[in-house]
């Protein structure tokens, strides 16, 4: 209430103060605002109010009406507080007998076009024949009877919200931001790392300073041209998938020394980081037991060939991977379904 909507409308500024505030975050407002309205915050400030309504009370007083009439809006007897409705039409009380209400909207015509308001005070000063000798407005003096609006609490309030929404939307950036990112190092299919970063990760570990002791698995679908063939690219999609979850499920298991990423259609690379290629080998023959044993709904029961190795000394990225890839050669050339150590 103390923030109304502030724009320009028909060569007139129009305020507007929302009359719900809804779960999706809209607002509703008293009227129809234009699509592509600029529209800004405004505050409504207390000491700035009252001197305008002193100053309207003056020249009202010197015009000595008869009767006034005076419609205030309901949004402004709230903004007074329950305890003081009436504070801004004090003013008025000793230049005239008075009538009115409190309204929900006021509909002014200005420069020929009729605009509904909101948050107005509108004075109807009427007069019948000639004014009247002006006496004195004793009501003009200043009036500290009166309580203070609680300014520091309402802008208090505003900032808070005002922050707090700012923390929700930056959360909202953070979380699309990281999205954006994972979706740059992520397969989409399988969920694992995508070649670049698994290579990457391969890169960073050759990089390390000191002991660089950890070891790669390469591993293939067998025949899976023949899945793809036979049952179809979803079918075989689902097959990629059941594998990429046994990889999960390893990763899980050894949180902080395992990277599984997809290399390329039905090959995976793993990352075992601090990891000797009895380890590997141990672990290379677990994933192939566990892939061995998985069923499909329509698809039989497929195999995969594991290539393992142990960097060296003078491993490079090009001859760590030539290794790995000649190990899982191996496996295939030798009967497939089986784990071989280069």
């Amino acid at each position: 209430m103390e923030f109304p909507l502030f724009y320009d409308h028909n060569g007139t500024t129009i305020l507007r103060t929302p009359v719900a505030s809804n779960a999706d975050g809209s607002i509703t407002m008293t009227s129809d605002m234009d699509v592509g309205s600029l529209v800004q915050i405004s505050y409504g400030d207390p000491s700035t109010i009252v001197e305008s309504i002193r100053e309207d009370s003056r020249r009202i007083h010197q015009f000595q009406p008869d009767i006034l009439h005076i419609f205030s809006c309901a949004a402004r007897r709230t903004f007074w507080t329950s305890k003081e409705p009436t504070y801004e039409i004090q003013p008025f009380k000793e230049i005239s007998p008075s009538c009115g209400f409190f309204s929900h909207g006021e509909f002014l015509r200005t420069k020929g076009n009729l605009n509904q308001h909101n948050v107005t005070l509108v004075i109807a000063a009427m007069r019948e024949g000639e004014k009247k000798e002006a006496s004195a407005m004793s009501v003009l003096t200043e009036r500290g009877t009166l309580s203070k609006v609680p300014l520091v609490s309402r802008l208090a309030t505003f900032i808070s919200v005002t922050s707090l929404e700012l923390e929700e939307t930056n959360q909202k950036l953070e979380y699309a931001n990281e999205k954006l990112k994972m979706a740059a190092i992520i397969d989409g299919l399988t969920g694992l790392y995508n070649r670049k970063e698994i290579q990457s990760q391969i890169e960073k570990e050759l990089a390390r300073e000191g002991t660089r002791k950890f070891s790669l698995i390469m591993l293939d679908i067998d025949n899976f041209k023949q899945v793809n063939d036979t049952y179809g690219h979803q079918e075989g999609d689902m097959v990629i998938i059941a594998l990429a979850k046994i990889l999960h499920n390893e990763e899980m298991a050894y949180t902080d020394k395992f990277s599984a990423g997809r290399w390329g259609g039905e090959e995976f690379m793993l990352l075992l980081h601090d990891t000797d290629v009895s380890a590997a080998s141990f672990i290379a023959e677990l994933i192939r037991q566990c892939f061995a044993n998985t069923s499909f709904p329509t698809v039989r029961m497929q195999t995969i060939s594991l290539g393992v190795t142990q960097t060296t000394e003078d491993d490079t990225l090009d001859s760590l991977c030539t290794r790995v890839d000649a190990a899982l050669y191996k496996a295939k050339k030798s009967g497939k379904n089986k784990v071989e150590v280069l």
